[in-house]
């Protein structure tokens, strides 16, 4: 005998009312392959403590995620602010263009230079994103000497 959900649903094959109304309208069944560790995507993320280390769609820092894609809600209003804003300048035709421009990459690691550091703002001669690969950087050339 099929399980009887509580809303009353007699069909088995759904968990709930939710799941056999998003396949009514035609969007596809759950894949149980997708999730499994078979899949290759299992292992291209590391792992912490509570989920899987992953970059901040509103801040791009790396946090512990069960799941969820900003690190806090601030930065998912801060992306939901965001993609309004781009959304009402597609419609408004607007292009939009940084007066800052991207930012300089280190030539050690090739990682963003911070714009602002220690409440300063950083020289435009700066080469590199921090001390230790300034360090790493003469390191390195003077082996090839």
């Amino acid at each position: 005998m099929p399980r009887r959900l509580e809303d009353g649903d007699d069909n088995g094959r759904f968990c709930s009312t939710r799941c056999r109304e998003w396949y009514d309208t035609g969007n596809p069944a759950y894949d149980p392959g997708y999730a499994s560790k078979a899949n290759s995507r299992w292992y291209s993320l590391s792992m912490g403590k509570h989920g899987f280390l992953v970059p901040c769609a509103g801040c791009d820092k790396t946090f512990d995620s069960k799941g969820l894609r900003c690190c806090s809600t601030e930065c998912e209003r801060g992306l939901a602010r965001r993609r309004e804003t781009d959304q009402l300048r597609a419609e408004a035709g607007v292009e939009f263009e940084s007066k800052l421009g991207p930012k300089r990459k280190c030539l050690h690691c090739g990682s963003d230079i911070p714009r602002w550091r220690n409440g300063r703002l950083v020289s435009k001669a700066t080469r590199f994103c921090t001390p230790k690969c300034k360090g790493a950087f003469s390191r390195a050339s003077n082996r090839g000497r």
